[in-house]
């Protein structure tokens, strides 16, 4: 059996369903009639670095290592950048390389830099650029000549909102086809046993545009509404197309899945959590701590596209910006760590990630003792978990949990302590809402605030499946994100290693198939080296997350 796997980031059948039920997107249709489908669950907190890690390894970011877009250096305070030499678990497609049978991925995100295949990789949003972006390296000319322009990423238009949607209208539909043109030249020319190809669109519409299709979305503007709320219709539309080619190249021998790493959601509000450790005396600042005039000028042009651009460009030509891998930080994060005082801090929230206790003997200047630290857990638990929004009584979080409880696995150590789970599910969007790591030392009376973005990130993907041995019509219920890995391997008629965490979902096949093709385990994948190189452009990176509200 051979497997095709096409990714969209971020879609969610909030958005397919109802543009199903207009007639369309016929190919999804069929698809639903055809296979099966169920919401993809994806991981916590749901986000495209721990999620794609999890699909790709078929574990849990305990394994992976990879909990977010960041980490916490270890003995330090000092954040950094994940990327795929961060995934510390051998991949889907190097166990399939191994067993003799050729691999073709696309744009994937978390896979550079990339690992040696059976056939050719290309890196997704964590590669700065094609250069260096593909394997075998000099695929990255060839693909050029295929497929000219190609570009691992949208350019950031860091503006207003309608600069972006314009890009939208203007080159969109583009963007997705140079998408489609290289999927399609790389399995022309792999003739690959298993294909895997990501389209991140979805995700990056989502995230601007949520309000022009939300009717009682509070940063509704109708006149916006009016000009750009055909976007995420169109979206879907084209995408239905490409499907559709996709699908018409199938084969009895071939099997189909439709994935995405979590889903979307209207968001009004984000919570402002280190103020709220704030005023819990669990976080304190160092006296006096502002931005200096300096900061506050460097603050104001990474806010502007142009200026930045030129002012990246000038730096690189003069051999301003650091090459050597030793001085990786994250420049808009680290401001917010080194007004901590971190002499009298017990608490302090890592972007993305959760919350981490300043504890005595892992932190460089830890304060809280070990004997206290299950205690002080606690009490953060429960007191984050009677949290009500003013405004509408709503919780801030449907749950917080101890990070065990989440993760398992020789990364846990680095996980944060506190694993919060947002209100994200909610038709109404002034009911979901974002956690932020921000700190304002001039209003840290403030806990909430307005969100840039109108979308973000739920819990819940997609999963669409046909082909020989699918149940026609099946309903999934339960599938996770870590379980694509081991499915996929069955599919293909491959060993399960028995340290995945993922399970082969078996309700989506005929019980003939299940009776015929019995489920074999194999040896453990074990784990992978971590990959570091000399040259990169992190700046790039973190403008890219900037832009789609990560650093708020």
């Amino acid at each position: 059996m051979k497997v095709i796997v096409i990714g969209l980031d971020g879609a969610t059948f909030r958005l397919i369903d109802p543009l199903v039920a207009q007639g369309r997107l016929p190919t999804l249709a069929a698809l639903m009639r055809r296979g099966a489908r169920g919401t993809l669950h994806s991981t916590l907190p749901p986000n495209s670095a721990a999620g794609w890690s999890a699909f790709m390894t078929g574990k849990n970011p305990g394994k992976t290592g990879v909990f977010g877009f960041f980490s916490l250096v270890p003995g330090d305070y000092k954040v950094t950048l994940n990327n795929g030499g961060s995934v510390r678990a051998r991949t889907l497609w190097e166990l399939v390389s191994e067993a003799g049978k050729r691999v073709a991925v696309v744009n994937m995100p978390y896979t550079y830099p990339p690992r040696p295949v059976n056939g050719v990789l290309v890196a997704g949003m964590d590669a700065p650029s094609l250069r260096g972006a593909t394997f075998p390296p000099a695929f990255a000319a060839e693909l050029l000549t295929a497929c000219p322009g190609y570009e691992i990423e949208m350019p950031p238009v860091r503006r207003h909102r309608e600069v972006k949607k314009q890009w939208f209208v203007e080159h969109l539909a583009e963007y997705i086809e140079m998408r489609w043109q290289a999927i399609r030249y790389v399995q022309q020319k792999v003739r690959p046993d298993l294909m895997v190809g990501v389209f991140t669109a979805p995700d990056r519409v989502h995230h601007w545009v949520m309000d022009d299709v939300m009717p009682n979305h509070p940063l509704r503007d109708e006149a916006s509404a009016r000009q750009f709320g055909h976007l995420l219709g169109d979206m879907y539309t084209h995408l239905d197309d490409i499907l559709r080619a996709q699908l018409e190249l199938l084969d009895d021998q071939t099997m189909l899945f439709i994935v995405s790493d979590h889903g979307a959601n209207g968001f009004y509000r984000r919570f402002l959590i280190n103020h709220w450790l704030w005023q819990q005396d669990w976080l304190a600042l160092v006296r006096g701590a502002k931005l200096s005039p300096i900061q506050q000028v460097i603050r104001y042009v990474r806010r502007q596209s142009r200026v930045y651009g030129l002012a990246r460009w000038f730096s690189s030509a003069l051999s301003l910006t650091p090459t050597d891998q030793t001085t990786r930080k994250i420049k808009g994060l680290s401001w917010r760590l080194k007004i901590i005082d971190w002499a009298r801090t017990r608490a302090f929230y890592l972007n993305g990630l959760g919350i981490r206790l300043n504890l005595r003997g892992r932190e460089p200047a830890g304060i809280v003792n070990p004997s206290e630290y299950e205690s002080l857990r606690e009490q953060i638990i429960r007191k984050l978990l009677a949290v009500r929004d003013p405004l509408t009584g709503a919780p801030i979080y449907t749950g917080v949990h101890r990070r065990e409880d989440v993760y398992h696995g020789p990364y846990l150590p680095q996980a944060a302590d506190i694993i919060l789970e947002e209100a994200t599910l909610n038709a109404d969007p002034r009911l979901n809402f974002s956690t932020s790591s921000a700190l304002h030392p001039h209003r840290l009376n403030e806990l909430y605030a307005v969100k840039r973005l109108p979308g973000d990130h739920d819990s819940k993907g997609i999963l669409l499946a046909v082909g020989p041995g699918v149940r026609r019509g099946a309903w999934l219920s339960g599938a996770r994100l870590i379980d694509m890995a081991p499915t996929i391997l069955y599919a293909m008629g491959l060993p399960v290693p028995q340290d995945m965490d993922g399970q082969v979902l078996t309700d989506m096949f005929e019980p003939a198939f299940i009776t015929q093709h019995p489920i074999t385990y194999g040896e453990p994948a074990g784990e992978a080296d971590a990959i570091t190189f000399a040259q990169h452009d992190d700046e790039l990176i973190e403008q890219r997350l900037r832009e789609l509200g990560y650093f708020e």
